[in-house]
């Protein structure tokens, strides 16, 4: 049968609005400046599925607990090659997509430091963590050709690339550990420490009275979803043709090479298990909003569902991944909400290094949901903040080069 999808076009998903927190659409041409004056450690991301996207927020996260300065988190191509062109300490966090491309959001910086004009970038310290499957013949690539490419252009590593496997026993979290426990050292000599800052949520919400009207979708219909890799194959890769309604195949901006956004969707059902954990009937309208006591400052444009009220059902329904099978970092944040006792210890083992083929064994193997892991921890203190600060890439909004026939 027939399928329909909603479709968003072109940027339709930033409005703009007044945010009470610090956006820096182009941080190069501030020199890395933050609110207070001083100069911010950039992570910057690439990422196609938000994994990438997660660890640059921990990292974030992890340089305030040490005492480090404000640090920025956004996107490569957000950050800009201004911003690698003025210098200073850039931390890099780059996954590999497919058969070794670039993700979608650094694709622009990418193509501007591969061109033989590119300047040198003499100023530049970095260091790069790089995310990947070795199961992959080209393993890390981009994190490689990045790491290669910067060195040429005189640029200065302040330490060696990290590699994150996915095939590790707990996945990238081995890689990251290691990483983090050798490139720490390192930027506290390059970057004094001040006072270690307290953990603080990273978004805050407030009630609103009603809700913003959604941003401009289309319904489009699904026509064929053939899966083009063989049955046995552990991928499931589909050629998909969809039909654009009449008044966005007439659009004069949609045509070859242009992107859609398709917004997936979760299951009603679920999303009342997620409500009902949670003690709200889901009609509640809230506003969300960075929190600025975190000392992180956020490059480029900000989530989707800051950017409008919304009712906590529209939240959990179209932008959580609910659906989606947490890591170690969910239960490290639950573990602190959790009381003394049975359910705490156990939070701890999962969360802890000793406890990552557990955790493997109890999670990922079974692909367990967010909401099933909440059901098997029923002491944990759920709130929205604590959803949304281990959900940094709520549900993708995937960005697919439609190829149209007209």
């Amino acid at each position: 049968g027939e399928e329909k999808v909603k479709t968003t076009q072109g940027g339709a998903l930033q409005h703009p609005q007044t945010c009470s927190y610090t956006i820096f659409t182009n941080p190069g041409l501030r020199a890395h400046q933050t609110t207070s004056g001083t100069k911010m450690i950039p992570i910057v991301y690439g990422s196609q599925t938000g994994r990438a996207q997660d660890i640059a927020w921990y990292i974030a996260r992890r340089l305030r607990e040490e005492g480090h300065r404000e640090v920025g988190v956004g996107s490569v191509d957000a950050f800009g090659i201004e911003g690698l062109q003025k210098g200073g300490l850039v931390l890099f966090v780059v996954s590999t997509t497919g058969q070794g491309d670039h993700p979608d959001n650094m694709k622009q910086v990418w193509n501007t430091l591969r061109k033989t004009t590119m300047p040198e970038l003499p100023d530049l310290k970095y260091a790069i963590l790089a995310l990947g499957d070795s199961s992959y013949e080209k393993y890390n690539y981009v994190g490689k050709m990045l790491h290669n490419r910067l060195e040429q252009l005189k640029a200065t590593p302040i330490h060696p690339r990290g590699l994150c496997d996915d095939q590790d026993i707990d996945g990238l979290d081995t890689g990251l550990r290691v990483w983090l426990d050798t490139v720490l050292p390192v930027l506290k000599q390059l970057d004094p420490t001040t006072t270690p800052a307290p953990c603080t949520a990273r978004f805050q919400t407030s009630p609103a009275e009603r809700q913003d009207p959604p941003p401009p979708t289309h319904l489009c219909t699904i026509t064929s979803n053939t899966r083009i890799t063989h049955p046995s194959h552990w991928q499931d890769v589909r050629h998909i043709d969809i039909t654009l309604p009449d008044e966005l195949a007439a659009s004069p901006d949609l045509r070859p090479g242009a992107s859609l956004g398709f917004t997936p969707t979760n299951p009603a059902a679920i999303v009342g298990q997620l409500l009902t954990r949670v003690g709200l009937t889901g009609d509640e309208v809230v506003r969300i909003k960075l929190n600025p006591a975190t000392g992180i400052a956020l490059i480029g444009a900000p989530p989707a569902y800051t950017t409008r009220a919304l009712s906590v059902r529209t939240l959990f329904t179209e932008y959580l991944d609910i659906c989606g099978t947490p890591g170690r970092m969910f239960f490290e944040a639950m573990q602190n909400v959790c009381p003394e006792g049975e359910e705490k210890t156990k939070l701890k083992e999962l969360a802890s290094a000793e406890g990552a083929e557990d955790l493997r064994f109890y999670c990922t193997r079974e692909k367990r949901t967010f909401v099933e892991v909440l059901k098997d921890f029923p002491s944990v203190s759920v709130t929205l903040e604590l959803l949304l600060a281990t959900q940094s890439t709520p549900h993708v909004c995937y960005a697919v080069r439609a190829v149209l026939c007209r």
